[in-house]
């Protein structure tokens, strides 16, 4: 019995075309292929995204803040423009989710969190220092 399902597989009907309207449910042939997942599916060449979590979402907005410093090149134009102002708020986002998420992380997330918040500030002060 085993061995009948491996050869035989499983069959998927799409049945959606008889409640759009169509009468006769399958047009004869072989059926139809379940729908494909083609949302999940990157274009070939580009890496799939990573699965989103807060420290991702850190990562993330350490990139954007880092950019904005002058540190890390635009990725669309590969120029490096200091922006301050874009900056800050980058670190003043970063600190609202310091204050939120307080009491809530986990060791390793309340030390990224922390360690980025530090490195950015200094970075800016820096910057500021220099720009005066």
């Amino acid at each position: 019995m085993a061995e009948e399902a491996s050869e035989k597989g499983f069959v998927i009907k799409d049945r959606r075309s008889a409640h759009l309207g169509e009468t006769g449910g399958e047009t004869g042939g072989e059926p139809k292929a379940a729908p494909s997942h083609q949302a999940e599916e990157t274009p070939t060449g580009t890496p799939p995204l990573p699965e989103a979590s807060f420290m991702g979402l850190l990562f993330s907005i350490h990139t954007g803040a880092l950019a904005a410093l002058g540190d890390v090149p635009d990725p669309h134009s590969a120029e490096t423009r200091p922006d301050l102002q874009v900056a800050k708020h980058s670190i003043d986002l970063l600190g609202v989710l310091k204050k939120k998420t307080q009491g809530n992380l986990d060791a390793d997330e309340e030390r990224l969190l922390d360690n980025i918040l530090y490195d950015l500030r200094m970075r800016f002060v820096q910057l500021s220092a220099g720009k005066k």
